[in-house]
């Protein structure tokens, strides 16, 4: 609403000017005046400004919405309480990786307490019933798990998911909607491994793998004709060729999600912008649909008639049909529809009742707003101003607030 008055003022200093250029009497001659000495420009130097804003040090500037907490070193996740009362935030920058539980009392919001852990990437999530908080362990290949009493994370432990003969690095999880089966990404191994909680050591490794490559006939240069000559084999072959790269990851799964019926998990697959669709009743991959590049984060429409896929190499956010894997729509989150990439949306966050959608621009210092309420055709409602890369927005029911991380922080320290 506030864009139509600017706009308006904008206008009429226009014709204030073009009028005011067409009846101006012609000028008088020219002086001769001193000539004014050129004065440097001020310098304008990252943090913050006279005017409210924070300078960063690409020249870009800042003035986020709302109220401001610090947490710790590169936020990367957020995972609001079953009730909303409290948020996991999950932080693994450069300084000590740890868990901070905030309180989100209106009157009080505040940090109650924080676990520092050995290492963490990506993955957090509550248990169904809020007793206890899951989150990755990064290149230890566990999960670390904490019991929540009040406000308070206590009786440490690490379950394993590691891969056998490949070395991983924890991605996301999340549970099925009993709470007995924890799904963890790995994506350096190309696996995601399925831990029953009543036994542990009883996990299974959903591995994954690339199709083959499919070599067309009729392509290269054509045999030499028999000459006679016998070829010369060589020993050393085996020796002379570069290592498999079959070895290396390929597909690079991010992130599960388990549908509300428990039967599939979806798991995004970072290089193969895709989300492939996993039967949890043979623990196999049945069906991979196409997304725009880099897909991360998904949420699924309360409804359950559309799947929402940030991803990140794109300014796009893919919307699939849950049942088919049928594109609905394409959501363009950048400024303007035809921008470059470069935005990186790498988080979401829905509205009960499935009518608004926030997108987390990560490059881009903001927040996308859509509405939703048709599945197939987002209407976009504007953006929210965030601080330096956000890298996670939920949505917590209990007070109607939007809550985002800010992966890099208010203002520059260097």
């Amino acid at each position: 609403m506030r864009s139509q008055p600017l706009a308006a003022v904008g206008l009429l200093l226009l014709v204030g000017v073009g009028l005011f250029g067409l009846t101006a009497p012609p000028p008088a001659p020219a002086r001769d005046e001193p000539k004014a000495e050129s004065k440097p420009l001020d310098k304008v130097l990252p943090g913050l400004r006279r005017d409210g804003f924070v300078q960063l040090p690409n020249q870009w500037s800042l003035k986020p919405a709302g109220r401001h907490i610090e947490t710790g070193d590169f936020p990367v996740n957020i995972a609001v309480h079953p009730t909303g009362e409290f948020a996991a935030v999950l932080c693994a920058g450069f300084g000590p990786h740890e868990i901070v539980v905030v309180d989100l009392n209106p009157e009080r919001t505040r940090v109650l307490s924080r676990v520092q852990v050995h290492q963490a990437f990506y993955g957090l999530a509550w248990s169904p019933d809020g007793r206890q908080v899951f989150a990755s362990g990064g290149e230890d290949e566990v999960v670390h798990v904490f019991d929540f009493d009040r406000g308070y994370l206590t009786k440490g432990r690490a379950l394993d998911v590691s891969v056998p003969k490949k070395k991983g690095v924890v991605g996301g999880v999340a549970f099925d909607p009993a709470g007995k089966d924890l799904f963890a990404a790995v994506p350096w191994a190309d696996a995601v491994v399925r831990v029953p909680l009543v036994n542990p050591d009883n996990k299974k490794v959903i591995a994954f793998s690339p199709p083959p490559a499919k070599k067309e006939e009729g392509k290269g240069e054509p045999p030499s004709p028999p000459d006679g000559r016998k070829e010369e084999k060589k020993e050393n072959a085996k020796d002379d060729e570069p290592a498999a790269k079959e070895k290396d990851p390929q597909v690079y799964p991010y992130t599960c999600l388990v549908e509300p019926g428990g039967k599939r998990c979806f798991v995004s697959l970072w290089a193969r912008a895709s989300v492939a669709v996993v039967d949890l009743g043979t623990n196999a991959v049945v069906a991979t649909w196409p997304t725009a590049e880099h897909p991360t984060e998904m949420v699924l429409s309360p409804k359950g008639d559309a799947l929402y896929v940030a991803c990140a190499n794109s300014t796009k956010v893919s919307v699939l049909d849950p049942k088919t894997g049928k594109g609905l729509q394409t959501i363009a989150c950048s400024l303007y529809p035809q921008a470059p990439n470069g935005n990186t949306p790498n988080s979401l966050a829905l509205t009960p009742d499935g009518e608004l959608l926030f997108v987390a621009n990560a490059d881009a210092n903001n927040l996308s707003v859509f509405n939703v309420a048709d599945a197939k055709t987002a209407k976009p409602l504007g953006f929210i101003p965030t601080g330096w890369y956000p890298t996670s927005v939920r949505y917590n029911p209990l007070d109607r607030r939007l809550y985002f991380a800010n992966g890099k922080g208010m203002t520059p320290k260097a």
